[in-house]
């Protein structure tokens, strides 16, 4: 299965490159090595025995409330300190997982990657993100100004949504199990490739924006480095392209035909020679190849979610201006 898998990635990247301009290859070979750590963030954050789908929701929801808890102390922490500079690290940056840079002292052993996780939740909604850390930079080393802010992680709903993304995030990690350079080139190629991909579907039909596990992987990872996101995006499509939280009704939709239908319109603006995400593929063992659509199933399978998380990067820039919303729809069991 592996060496399936193997070779279906270097016949994949064999065309993963064509027809990039350059500003989208510059991003693309950024964004690569920082999929594989971004994977690597999430394999270890849904390992946690609070997260994990056979914990109780109740379990769930008191260990995300305390995740959330200690990252908006951690938030109070910094930025009632004159001395913080905001750091805006630009890709690729340190991995996530090994905590490095990231103030680890501030949580316990147990808790710091469920803190961590928080911060990523927080940073994909970069709309509100960016917003969240403009507030409290206008506030930086007033401990109780810092403290009295309302910000969006503050909404009671930003705990559901750090549930339903340790749920998603446990998907991305078991259908997107690969550990090399090529694959994740793959992903981050039809991310950059999806960026353009929404202005058409946008200006040419209500056909619901949908993203594959990888693309949604790649976004995520790209989101988790605000700074770089949204000059990134600027620069790509002239605004920055903003994640929502919670879920879109897709009720009356037939999923089947809108995959369908994003399929052909992948191929009719990119051409049938690059990597088509929109195509499902699986081997005889239903082990999904490279550009797989969420779960190898020819549906869609779950419900809309999003995100974002803790992190100064982008906080002296103004708040964003024109932005988009793109709503992400993923597995959520």
């Amino acid at each position: 299965q592996f060496l399936y898998f193997i070779g279906a990635a270097q016949m994949a990247t064999s065309n993963t490159l064509l027809n990039l301009s350059e500003a989208q290859l510059g991003l693309v070979r950024r964004l690569a090595p920082t999929v594989l750590r971004h994977r690597e963030f999430l394999q270890h954050t849904v390992a946690n025995s609070a997260l994990k789908s056979a914990a109780a929701d109740a379990e769930k929801k008191a260990a995300a409330a305390m995740a959330v808890r200690d990252y908006r102390q951690a938030l109070n922490h910094c930025w009632a300190d004159s001395t913080y500079i905001a750091p805006r690290a630009q890709l690729p940056c340190p991995q996530l997982a090994s905590g490095d840079g990231d103030a680890v002292e501030q949580y316990g052993d147990a808790s710091v990657h469920l803190a961590q996780f928080a911060r990523y939740v927080h940073r994909l909604g970069p709309v509100k993100h960016r917003s969240d850390m403009a507030s409290l930079a206008t506030q930086h080393g007033k401990r109780d100004a810092v403290e009295a802010l309302r910000l969006s992680i503050d909404a009671p709903a930003f705990v559901d949504a750090v549930v339903d993304q340790a749920k998603s995030s446990a998907k991305i990690v078991t259908t997107c199990a690969f550990a090399t350079h090529e694959v994740a080139t793959v992903h981050a190629a039809n991310y950059v490739r999806f960026l353009a991909f929404v202005q058409r579907i946008r200006a040419q039909t209500t056909t619901p924006v949908i993203p594959t596990l990888g693309i949604d992987l790649a976004w995520h990872a790209h989101m988790n480095h605000p700074a770089s996101y949204a000059a990134d995006t600027q620069a790509l499509v002239g605004y920055i392209v903003d994640h929502k939280f919670g879920a879109e009704d897709l009720e009356g939709v037939d999923v089947e035909a809108a995959r369908e239908l994003l399929r052909e319109m992948w191929v009719d603006q990119f051409g049938d020679q690059v990597p088509n995400p929109y195509a499902p593929t699986e081997n005889d063992d239903g082990v999904c190849a490279v550009a797989c659509f969420p779960g190898c199933l020819p549906g869609f399978c779950g419900t809309a979610t999003s995100s974002s998380s803790h992190g100064a990067d982008g906080a002296g820039d103004a708040a964003a201006g024109a932005a988009s919303c793109v709503s992400c729809v993923s597995c959520a069991s």
